[in-house]
């Protein structure tokens, strides 16, 4: 059975109409879509000015948290650079601290989430060796 569907704009109510003729049941069906409110909405966002963005002490602490948290994370890494002079050698003992970091991360993040804390400690492990790899690879 075909449907044909005619669509007709319709000045009642402000809406468009469809019209569906031969339908299984053989009435003819009429469906409504109003779009008043959206327009009144419209409208009214059209009037609406937005605050002035200012600088709150909110935001200022969250700021001052994520440098330390980012901070906190990297100077683990940063810290063989600092105290020797053999830039090869430094790099890699950065990335068994890099390294060791994911597991206990993983080892962490293992007993949260209720999995096998030592296998989830591992596949970190082995992810961060993978990318290692690559950039050892790739001349770092």
């Amino acid at each position: 059975m075909q449907y044909v569907i005619a669509r007709s704009l319709s000045q009642q109510g402000c809406g468009e109409s469809w019209e569906v003729s031969h339908n299984p049941l053989g009435r003819s069906t009429t469906f409504r879509r109003y779009q008043a409110p959206k327009r009144r909405l419209l409208e009214g966002a059209k009037r609406l000015r937005p605050a002035p963005a200012r600088v709150e002490r909110q935001d200022i602490y969250t700021a001052l948290a994520c440098f330390i948290v980012v901070f906190s994370c990297t100077l683990p890494v940063a810290v063989p650079f600092m105290l020797l002079h053999d830039k090869a050698m430094a790099l890699r003992l950065s990335n068994l601290i890099g390294l060791v970091a994911l597991f206990i991360c993983g080892y962490k993040w293992g007993g949260l989430a209720g999995a096998n804390r030592f296998w989830t400690g591992t596949v970190m492990l082995l992810l961060g060796g993978v990318l290692v790899a690559i950039t050892v690879v790739l001349g770092g």
